[in-house]
């Protein structure tokens, strides 16, 4: 969907599911990690990249604060919940390290309010697993910045 209306894909939580139900529809996002890991994105969006190397998010807004809060502290406590397996496996400390790093890396999370600026995804709002604390959050984009004029180097 589009949430804030910004051209952006996301995915909107209103609340009106439990921790359980919420986790098990993005448990239907595994196919992300082969998209994700693979970088099969790159071959389907080549012809736009032109040649460039994207930054890749899937992002999740959450209608308030203490609902996002929650839901990272249940993929802090187990990132692997997003993994398919049999109800038998038990993740190893390795296992929620990689899920840990790999949510940490393509996954952002914010709240709706946070998105009323038009420069969402340049602000520092975003968490993630990790990056959860106010002094952690990083935007989804940072712009290039021109170097100062001495940085240059010699004009012509």
């Amino acid at each position: 969907s589009n949430c804030g209306g910004c051209g952006v894909g996301c995915a909107l939580d209103n609340a009106t599911e439990t921790h359980r139900q919420l986790l098990d529809r993005l448990e239907k996002l595994t196919g992300y990690h082969a998209l994700l890991t693979k970088h099969a994105y790159r071959r389907a969006f080549a012809e736009q990249l032109h040649g460039a190397v994207p930054i890749v998010r899937v992002l999740f807004v959450f209608t308030s604060a203490p609902r996002l809060d929650n839901v990272l502290a249940r993929l802090r406590s187990d990132p692997t919940v997003l993994w398919r397996r049999p109800p038998e496996y038990k993740p190893t400390d390795e296992d929620r390290a990689r899920a840990l790093k790999f949510l940490d890396e393509y996954f952002r999370f914010a709240v709706l309010d946070e998105l009323a600026s038009p420069d969402f995804i340049t602000e520092p709002i975003w968490r993630s697993p990790s990056l959860h604390t106010p002094d952690k959050r990083r935007p989804i984009y940072r712009p290039r910045q021109d170097p100062p004029p001495e940085h240059q180097g010699p004009r012509t």
